[in-house]
């Protein structure tokens, strides 16, 4: 702007007279009229103010592009509010454990939120197990906080038959039990649980839980974590974020039923679902407090609704729970005194489909994407050694028609609707 403004006064100045202050010998010659002569060096002296203004304002800009920083500066300039917040997946890892076949190759029902994987697990008939697997440097805590209507176990894996399966310690005496989505709340010691931190100093599976008791589930569930060293600094920390869907909204079923109720110790009034907010570290040489890192936390948990947004979007994962409602709410008369349930082949694994065997009279049912219906006729086409079928036709009350076929685990079921 100052280059612009020293060449606009030029601009104005008269040629003639910018030539005589370059050449005053000649001019001279040709006037010797003494006005004249103050006249010339009048512009003169102006003429050589001009230049040197104008080499004050273009030394420093031919010196470096005012654009570009040649040299660094001495000292660095202020973090931002979040430069000091680095993101660090190798935290935690979530994860949603299902016993339905398929998702061990990435097919069937994916979590719509990348951070959690959704993998295939040996559990109980209709369990869907959220672990939590952290990850501790040498040093280095991790203490993991579950919001009031949760809880936190460790969990241990091991293989059944070729499959994975989740056992915890049991809490009041020894030996393991199979690994329960639900903390049964019969004793004060497991209610105690509830909200309770738990402290980590290496790697370690943790299992998130929540009361089987029979009422509406918690919508929004947080699982906090702060890692601190040694010394006790605050080193980093993050948010998971679970969240439960209310099954009476999407039943005709509206009754909360304990885990008793349900087949298997399967709880039907909920499903949950996980959501990692962010794992962080700060900054190295970053030193915060305990109120900072709990801002940063609180922040992280704003991102709840938006992470909500579409994780119930598809609920075929969890069609058992949907199917086995419909079946208490139509038929419990009919299901008296006991029940049992089984799948058509021996692996357990394929839960979202199941047979029910119910009553003194040994009715049979068919639970399917969320419905189920009466048996009404069953044709075997092949069994294996011990009468079971391995191919064969199932009749429904009202038409509809599944074929069998459990060597096939990409189709083991085929439903054909009556108007198909």
């Amino acid at each position: 702007m100052k280059q612009n403004k020293a060449r606009r006064l030029t601009e104005h100045l008269d040629e003639k007279y910018v030539l005589m202050a370059a050449y005053p010998e000649a001019v001279f010659r040709k006037h010797r009229h003494g006005l004249l002569m103050k006249r010339i060096l009048i512009v003169a002296a102006c003429v050589a103010i001009l230049a040197v203004g104008m080499v004050a304002v273009l030394l420093p800009a031919l010196r470096s592009d005012p654009g570009v920083a040649t040299d660094p500066p001495e000292t660095q300039s202020p973090l931002s509010p979040d430069a000091d917040w680095v993101e660090d997946p190798t935290i935690v890892k979530v994860q949603r454990l299902s016993a339905s076949r398929g998702f061990d190759e990435g097919d069937g029902y994916t979590l719509p939120d990348p951070s959690v994987s959704v993998d295939a697990v040996r559990a109980i008939m209709g369990e869907r197990l959220i672990l939590l697997r952290f990850t501790c440097r040498d040093g280095e805590t991790i203490t993991v906080t579950p919001s009031a209507d949760g809880a936190l176990v460790e969990a241990l894996q091991q293989e059944l038959n070729g499959r994975p399966y989740w056992h915890i310690a049991k809490s009041n005496e020894s030996g393991y039990e199979m690994a329960n989505e639900f903390l049964n709340v019969n004793s004060k010691e497991e209610l105690a649980r509830l909200g309770q931190s738990v402290t980590l100093t290496e790697d370690t599976v943790l299992l998130w839980q929540y009361p089987c008791y029979p009422r509406a589930c918690v919508q929004d569930n947080f699982v906090d974590f702060t890692i601190t060293d040694s010394e006790g600094s605050i080193k980093g920390g993050g948010s998971i974020y679970i969240g439960g869907l209310d099954l009476t909204t999407v039943s005709e079923n509206k009754t909360y039923y304990s885990a008793s109720r349900g087949p298997s110790n399967v709880n039907l009034n909920a499903a949950y679902r996980p959501v990692l907010l962010g794992a962080y570290r700060y900054a190295e040489g970053t030193e915060v407090d305990a109120e900072t890192h709990a801002q940063k936390l609180s922040a992280l948990r704003e991102k709840a609704a938006q992470a909500r947004a579409h994780l119930f979007d598809d609920l075929s994962d969890d069609d058992f729970r949907l199917s086995y409602r419909v079946l208490l709410y139509k038929y419990g008369t009919d299901m008296k005194p006991g029940i049992s349930v089984t799948t058509l082949h021996a692996d357990p694994a394929y839960d979202r489909y199941a047979v029910v065997t119910a009553g003194k009279e040994q009715k049979q049912f068919f639970l399917y994407d969320g419905t189920c219906q009466p048996i009404t006729e069953w044709e075997i086409y092949t069994a294996d050694e011990y009468g079971y079928t391995v191919t064969g036709k199932l009749t429904l009350a009202d038409g509809t028609v599944v074929m069998v076929d459990i060597n096939d685990p990409e189709r083991m079921y085929e439903i054909i609707l009556p108007n198909e």
